[in-house]
């Protein structure tokens, strides 16, 4: 039997899975034809089965790190939008004075409308490549692109823990049916896919000097799947 090798890579982010296919025969019992086909099964659905927070991850580390920003944008109480359209309309105006204020393009942003959680009130959270001056400056500059309220400004420090616990944060409220959780700017890119078949010998194991995140395995008497998660070194 030979084995399916599907890696994704993010930036310094790589989750890969190696599974084998199966090789049915005339000869199979149903038993046996049920035990091969969870092999490939569970490889497949541990490498696909990717939540918002994974997608969100990658294109994180795709696109930013030391020298972006983590925005959150508020509302005063005679701004404050009732419905979800106003929030995204507001986002624009915002991106649109930034712009006009000098802040450098292609501007990169991934943003997030929430407001199902503590007070329910509309508020945006937001990735936002950086103008490359001070942080004073930016704050600056931000404070004054967006008139709907007050701004919270953090700089990214680009390490692999606040990338995964911003993703889980910034994607814990579910959008409604139709609408997208996170929004991000056009060109942004995206995560390598690359998936091959290899040889029934082939090994899945993290490069030397990589830092591995997570890592989970299950075999039977059929095949085996493999699932790593690695970042590559700086």
């Amino acid at each position: 039997m030979a084995k399916q090798l599907k890696t994704i890579t993010a930036g310094r982010l790589v989750t890969a899975c190696l599974y084998t296919v199966p090789r049915y025969s005339l000869r199979d019992s149903q038993w046996q034809r049920a035990e091969k086909r969870k092999i490939s099964t569970a490889g497949r659905a541990a490498i696909n089965n990717r939540t918002s927070a994974q997608t969100f991850e990658g294109l994180v580390f795709c696109n930013f790190g030391h020298g972006d920003l983590y925005v959150t944008l508020t509302y005063r109480e005679d701004r404050l939008p009732s419905v979800r359209r106003e929030v995204l309309r507001d986002f624009r105006r915002f991106r649109r004075r930034l712009l006009e204020g000098g802040w450098p393009t292609p501007i990169r942003y991934i943003y997030v409308p929430e407001h199902e959680h503590g007070d329910k009130r509309w508020h945006i959270h937001c990735i936002l490549s950086g103008s490359g001056q001070s942080l004073s400056l930016m704050r600056y500059d931000i404070s004054q692109a967006w008139e709907m309220g007050a701004v919270q400004i953090e700089p990214l420090s680009g390490s692999v823990e606040e990338i995964m616990e911003l993703s889980r944060y910034l994607t814990k409220e579910r959008p409604e049916v139709g609408d997208r959780g996170f929004i991000p700017s056009k060109g942004l890119r995206r995560p390598e896919i690359d998936s091959r078949r290899v040889s029934d010998g082939t090994l899945l194991d993290a490069p030397a000097s990589c830092y591995v995140l997570d890592s989970s395995e299950w075999r039977n008497s059929f095949g085996e799947y493999k699932l790593l998660k690695y970042l590559l070194p700086a």
